[in-house]
């Protein structure tokens, strides 16, 4: 039944392809990378909707998100989750065991609380890293105008992308 309403909303025949991209959601910390002639100027969290907290400085030192893309417009916006992977997370909690100190409750509110530290020092080995699914470029730029096309051009760029097969 959606496949036949998004065919309607799109004003296509019965049986014609519907072309689909289906992305996982992880269970991440949203996060907004701002580009300048291909260079990371700025990394935002979402925040509240209207405000978010900096960490240009955190996701560069934890290299968690690309510093460059290649073939980027003059000025650039880049969505995407940063995230801490399972295997990653154990390590950091065991870690923090050994040390006597205390675990991180799970890996979503870890990854909130690490990356906001206002120290960056020592987050190059947590493990956090991303995936970016989103570009945005003010006035005329050649960005792909659909979702797996953004996907490819970010893969391409040099932005880790969550799926593999993206064409």
């Amino acid at each position: 039944q959606w496949v036949a309403r998004r065919r309607a909303d799109l004003e296509l025949a019965e049986g014609a392809p519907l072309a689909l991209v289906v992305e996982p959601k992880i269970d991440g910390i949203s996060v907004s990378l701002v580009y300048e002639r291909g260079t990371l100027v700025r990394a935002v969290t979402r925040g509240d909707g209207k405000k978010g907290d900096d960490i240009t400085k955190q996701a560069l030192h934890a290299r968690a998100v690309p510093m460059e893309l290649r073939d980027a417009p003059a000025r650039l916006e880049v969505r995407g989750e940063l995230y801490w992977p399972k295997a990653a997370f154990a390590r950091w909690n065991a870690a923090l065991v050994a040390r006597g100190e205390e675990p991180h409750a799970n890996p979503r509110n870890g990854c909130a609380g690490v990356i906001k530290r206002k120290d960056p020092l020592g987050l190059d080995e947590t493990g956090i890293t991303s995936f970016l699914y989103q570009a945005l470029s003010p006035g005329k730029t050649d960005l792909p105008r659909t979702q797996s096309g953004v996907l490819g051009w970010l893969k391409a760029a040099g932005a880790p992308v969550y799926l593999d097969d993206v064409r």
